[in-house]
């Protein structure tokens, strides 16, 4: 069921670039925590009692505000300003991450000079998937600079 509303999601936002996908989102109550009720399955890898899972438990996104958020990540680019950026940088990504592919990652680091490029397993959550390589990572790197 869950997965027919996704992909209705996904071909709506295809065929319509840009656009807030209200109708459906509404109508189906599609937010992050009703995704996580619908497959409960994507919890268990990080254990009833894990941070991950009281997290997203408590998230309370109605759906206004979330379709306020699809709307800025369909249309909020700042991709022109990224050559601005001075400060250390390291571009940080879970090697199987869906919701962020891998490749824009690494588009995003070519895009900051001289931003470091780092890969860790796990997905889009992968802080609180695999954290001992995300903090080894990250302190490795705020080390250096």
């Amino acid at each position: 069921m869950l997965n027919a509303e996704l992909a209705e999601l996904r071909a709506h936002m295809a065929e319509n670039p840009g656009a807030v996908i209200e109708d459906v989102a509404r109508e189906r109550k599609v937010t992050p925590r009703a995704v996580l009720e619908a497959m409960p399955e994507m919890l268990v890898q990080f254990g009833p009692g894990s941070e991950f899972a009281a997290a997203m438990a408590a998230l309370d996104q109605d759906v206004p505000t979330y379709l306020s958020q699809l709307s800025v990540i369909q249309t909020h680019d700042a991709t022109d300003r990224l050559a601005q950026i001075k400060a250390p940088t390291l571009v940080l990504a879970g090697e199987e991450d869906i919701l962020i592919p891998v490749r824009l990652s690494k588009k995003l680091q070519q895009a900051i000079p001289g931003a470091k490029w780092k890969t860790v397993p796990g997905g889009h959550a992968c802080l609180w998937e695999t954290p001992a390589p995300f903090n080894a990572a990250f302190i490795d790197f705020v080390r250096s600079v």
